[in-house]
């Protein structure tokens, strides 16, 4: 019966907007990331002044402190 349904359910076209596939939170969140990672590193390769000190003793920042 599920394999009937299933075959049934295939040949019929899709109804609505295009694609009828759903696109997953993953593959949306990870570009997101990506670029959430990239603008931390920049900004702190990009420190100036007092925080210069900090950037020496500290080679990469932590994932985890991005604010």
């Amino acid at each position: 019966m599920a394999d009937k349904l299933a075959r049934d359910g295939s040949v019929q076209k899709s109804v609505g907007p295009e694609p009828s596939l759903g696109v997953s939170r993953q593959n949306i969140r990870k570009p997101i990331k990506r670029w959430v990672d990239t603008q931390h590193l920049e900004r702190w390769r990009g420190l100036s002044g007092t925080q210069r000190q900090a950037r020496k003793l500290i080679s990469i920042p932590s994932p985890a402190t991005k604010t």
